[in-house]
């Protein structure tokens, strides 16, 4: 009987977790170019924003651009540079 009792609360909590985030809004693709040492990349992220995109964007490009080695300390600044910066 308890667990009859219990079922409205339930379905509601199933239905409410169905719904989209109210926060978060539609995904949406956002593209990003950079260029660097005369390479270039591009970046295409899915996202409901475009600072969250943005943010995924220049992750991938430092870490390409860095392609996981230790950089001097003005590469370094340079790369940041670059990745901070994307060109449209």
């Amino acid at each position: 009987m308890k667990a009859i009792k219990n079922l409205p609360l339930v379905a509601t909590l199933v239905w409410f977790a169905s719904l989209p985030p109210a926060w978060g809004g539609p995904v949406k693709d956002y593209k990003f170019h950079f260029s660097y040492g005369g390479k270039r990349l591009e970046v295409i992220e899915s996202a409901s924003n475009w600072e969250q995109s943005y943010e995924k964007a220049a992750l991938k490009c430092l870490s390409y651009f860095s392609q996981g080695k230790p950089l001097t300390h003005e590469k370094g600044l340079d790369l940041v540079d670059v990745c901070a910066n994307p060109k449209s």
